[in-house]
C-alpha cells in the first residue's frame, strides 16, 4: 500500500501540472460561454425595452413596432442559455476524456500496478444484477471501470446509474 507521502510526491511530480492545465482550459471555456455575460445582456435588453416602451408613450412619433422587441428578448432569454449549455458541453467533452485518460488513469495505476482503468467501459448488467444491490432496474448505465487483482482478489469498480420506473 502506498503512503500519503508517496501520493503527495506522485501528485506534485506527475499530476499537478496536468491538473493546472485542465483547470486553465476549463476556466477559458467557462469564460467564453458565460452565464454572467448572458445575464448582463439580458438585463441590458430589458432596460432598452422598458426605455423604448416608456419613450413610445411619451413621444408619439416613435413607431408602435417598439413592442416587437419583447418577443426578441423572450427568444434570447430562452435560446441563449440552451446555446451556452450545448457549446459548453461540446467544448468540455474532449477535456473530460483527456482528463480521464491521464489524471484518473494515473491515479488508478499509482494505487496498484495491477489495476486498470477503462473510462468507456463499466460493470456488465449481469454482474450488477448478481450483486443484489438493486432489484430489477429498468434502466442501467455504467462507465469508468476500474478492474484488476489485488492479492489474488478480483476487483471491479464502476460508476453505475440504475433506475427503476414504476407505473
Amino acid at each position: 500500500m502506498k503512503t500519503a507521502a508517496q501520493f503527495d510526491q506522485f501528485y506534485t511530480e506527475q499530476l499537478k501540472q496536468k491538473i493546472d492545465e485542465f483547470e486553465a482550459r476549463r476556466v477559458a471555456i467557462t469564460t467564453r460561454f458565460s452565464f454572467k455575460k448572458y445575464g448582463r445582456n439580458l438585463l441590458w435588453l430589458l432596460v432598452i425595452a422598458v426605455t423604448l416602451i416608456i419613450s413610445s408613450n411619451i413621444f408619439p412619433q416613435l413607431p408602435e413596432q417598439v413592442a416587437f422587441i419583447i418577443p426578441v428578448i423572450v427568444l434570447y432569454a430562452i435560446a441563449a442559455p440552451i446555446y451556452i449549455l450545448v457549446k459548453r458541453s461540446s467544448a468540455f467533452s474532449p477535456i473530460k476524456a483527456e482528463y480521464k485518460g491521464t489524471v484518473v488513469k494515473g491515479i488508478v495505476e499509482f494505487v496498484h500496478a495491477e489495476l486498470s482503468y477503462q473510462p468507456s467501459e463499466g460493470i456488465s448488467f449481469e454482474d450488477f444484477n448478481m450483486s443484489g444491490l438493486f432489484d430489477r432496474p429498468s434502466g442501467y448505465q455504467s462507465e469508468d471501470l476500474v478492474a484488476g487483482k489485488i492479492d489474488d482478489i478480483a476487483l471491479k469498480l464502476s460508476d453505475v446509474k440504475a433506475t427503476r420506473r414504476t407505473k
